[in-house]
């Protein structure tokens, strides 16, 4: 075993015939560094510090040289990456965070009484962290609450948007995606004096009630077939979906198969909104091979989505539907399919969820509402 070194270059030279696969995994780590944005000065330092050549011997010293080298990385890698994102602002006290994780082993499945636990030690504005660099800053105060979404709405309601949902969106032009501005106050305005207003709602009182008649019939027709037991959501998910059709497309408006279709692809984009989740948590995770996958899948949904509902935007919609307000505004035609999806995804996830959990209430197996919510 001979060990060289080089003054002049400050590069120590150890070499070995029986440890090549050192210099691989070694140029593997030096390959995946060059793929993070924030780590190049280690890629600098690892070459700087050690060179691989096969010409001498000495497994040992490689065994230990190759350790030093993936410690320093990862450590270096875990340090950087949580004292950058909490440098640059000063963030609103909260429990202690752990290195990579953050804060997510104290977040149980009741998200709200966890929440409600933790802002009676640390305050009615805290900071809780999602992964080692994403911030969110949890508030319980009511006039905090008025301020940051009343106030100061402007200010606080900038978005941050992960790559999937850019794609799902056309480049957030959507009002749940787009920053406040002048788009998203037309396209809001748009909606709750149009196809959200009270009067054109309270014109479909006898659409809603023939759906309704509907649903008892399909959820007894289920009980029938099945002792009893039934799934309320999914009816509670296509009853939503046509009150909606008719609110974006018009009052006469009747497509099952559409909504068969829109269902499909809601439940779909809720999957795929799961792995984007992912990447806010753990920036690095946005370089594994699932997630490319995702980001094809996502192309994907997309797609399908505009083959879904292009076929609807040549239909002469009436002035109070939604559709007709998106049209006049002379929008893309991506900008008003991914606006009428939209609020299919928001309003079938929320209104549904909403209605079922409100028919769990007279459940005479339910002690109180607080029970219901927790059996929900």
């Amino acid at each position: 075993m001979s060990l060289a070194n080089c003054s002049a270059c400050k590069t120590t030279y150890i070499t070995s015939e029986d440890t090549k696969w050192i210099a691989v995994l070694l140029e593997c780590i030096f390959i995946y560094i060059n793929y993070l944005p924030s780590v190049f000065a280690i890629n600098s330092l690892l070459h700087s510090t050690i060179t691989i050549s096969t010409e001498m011997e000495g497994s040992f010293l490689w065994l230990i040289g190759s350790t030093v080298a993936i410690v320093l990385v990862i450590t270096t890698i875990v340090r950087m990456s949580s004292s950058s994102s909490s440098s640059k602002k000063k963030w609103p006290g909260g429990p202690k965070r752990l290195p990579i994780i953050g804060n997510l082993h104290l977040l149980g499945d009741l998200l709200h009484v966890t929440l409600a636990k933790l802002a009676k030690v640390h305050g009615s504005v805290m900071t809780i962290w999602i992964g080692s660099w994403r911030p969110i800053i949890v508030i319980s105060d009511i006039n905090s609450a008025w301020e940051v979404l009343v106030s100061k709405s402007a200010e606080y309601g900038q978005r941050d948007t992960p790559e999937i949902f850019k794609t799902l969106t056309v480049g957030q032009n959507n009002i749940s995606m787009s920053d406040i501005g002048p788009f998203w106050h037309n396209v809001r305005k748009g909606l709750q004096n149009g196809a959200l207003s009270p009067l054109n709602v309270a014109a479909q009182t006898q659409f809603r009630e023939e759906d309704v008649k509907r649903l008892i019939h399909e959820m007894s027709r289920e009980a029938l077939n099945k002792n009893g037991i039934i799934k309320p959501l999914d009816h509670m998910k296509k009853n939503t979906a046509r009150l909606l059709g008719r609110l974006i497309f018009g009052p006469t408006f009747d497509n099952d198969k559409f909504v068969e279709s829109m269902l499909y692809e809601i439940e779909d984009v809720l999957r795929l909104s799961g792995y984007a989740r992912l990447t806010e948590a753990f920036y690095y995770a946005k370089y594994l091979p699932s997630q490319k996958k995702v980001a094809r899948e996502a192309y994907l949904a997309k797609y399908r989505i505009e083959e879904l509902v292009r076929p609807l935007l040549s239909s002469n919609p009436p002035t109070n539907s939604y559709l007709y307000f998106l049209q006049s505004q002379n929008y893309s035609k991506e900008t008003i399919i991914f606006c009428t999806f939209e609020l299919f995804l928001l309003g079938v996830d929320s209104t549904s969820s909403t209605a079922t959990w409100a028919l769990v209430i007279p459940d005479p197996r339910t002690s109180s509402p607080g029970e219901a919510l927790r059996r929900y």
